[in-house]
């Protein structure tokens, strides 16, 4: 053990987990299924972050924010499905990109 280096990996990982976000590598899986989850949506709206479990998505379209909160349970629905157990996502927020 001793000066055996540690993966920046996994510091992020530790410390991502202590304030309540999920690990860099379960947000990589969501974007790289996203296209299939979000369909049409996909290319207007990116999820950005994970936080307590719920993905925060931003789209620049206000009209689009409805949308894909009225297809939410849906979305929800399908990254657990596509992520597995353990990884789940229970919700999604929804906010105006700049």
């Amino acid at each position: 053990m001793g000066d055996d280096p540690t993966p920046l990996s996994h510091s992020l990982d530790r410390v991502a987990r202590h304030l309540g976000m999920a690990t860099p590598s379960i947000l990589d899986r969501v974007v790289e299924v996203w296209p299939e989850v979000a369909g049409v949506l996909a290319s207007h709206a990116t999820p950005v972050a994970i936080h307590h479990r719920n993905l925060l998505i931003t789209t620049a379209d206000p009209a689009l924010i409805e949308a894909i909160r009225w297809r939410g349970t849906t979305i929800v629905e399908q990254l657990s499905a596509r992520l597995g157990t353990g990884d789940e996502i229970t919700g999604i927020e929804v906010r105006q990109s700049r």
